[in-house]
């Protein structure tokens, strides 16, 4: 990284990172990560192939009770709905 540590400690629900705290770990950027021209079913598929735990039926279920459009193009979303998407 950018910053050196000099003092302290990082712990998530108590414990050191490590692959086992990444589940409970979300982590949303302030600018959009994706491509514009992807839908939001194309991002589940993303996010499916990249994480080895994720559940495609949750997160269409997710999607569906969010009202988010799986075959809406990621650039014609609000901020808001994008953000949704990527949580």
């Amino acid at each position: 990284g950018l910053l050196v540590p000099t003092l302290g400690q990082i712990t998530i629900g108590g414990a050191a990172p490590r692959p086992e705290t990444k589940a409970i770990v979300s982590y949303l950027p302030e600018r959009p990560y994706f491509n514009q021209w992807m839908n939001a079913e194309q991002m589940i598929s993303y996010f499916e192939d990249f994480y080895s735990d994720f559940d495609r039926a949750k997160a269409m279920d997710m999607m569906a009770k969010l009202n988010i459009n799986p075959k809406a193009k990621m650039k014609t979303l609000s901020k808001g709905t994008k953000e949704k998407v990527q949580l």
